[in-house]
């Protein structure tokens, strides 16, 4: 009975872990299945980015902050285009400030 705890214990450990870096409950369920084995598997698993906020550079592929307007790495600015005359333009903008040209949604 206490080896039934103790592995879900490493299901709960190997869970929290997982977590933090993006992944579910792929550590509980390793921890659940092989116990402190799991946890180890779990602490060695890789981030997953896009479940922490983060987005790739179109430019460079580095991975950045979901809500950056430039990239740190390869200093690309990223926010959205204008589709007429190509000038950056921040999303809340209904007209474009260069050429005046109503502007679609922007995501």
């Amino acid at each position: 009975m206490i080896w039934v705890i103790i592995w879900v214990i490493c299901g709960f450990i190997g869970g929290a872990i997982a977590d933090s870096k993006g992944e579910g409950c792929a550590g509980f369920i390793l921890g659940l299945l092989f116990g402190p084995i799991g946890i180890i598997i779990a602490l060695l698993l890789p981030s997953n980015p896009k479940a922490m906020g983060m987005k790739q550079c179109p430019y460079c592929k580095e991975w950045i902050n979901s809500q950056a307007i430039k990239c740190p790495k390869c200093q690309s600015d990223l926010r959205p285009k204008c589709p007429y005359c190509n000038t950056p333009v921040n999303k809340e903008n209904k007209f474009c400030p260069s050429c005046g040209h109503e502007l679609p949604p922007l995501k």
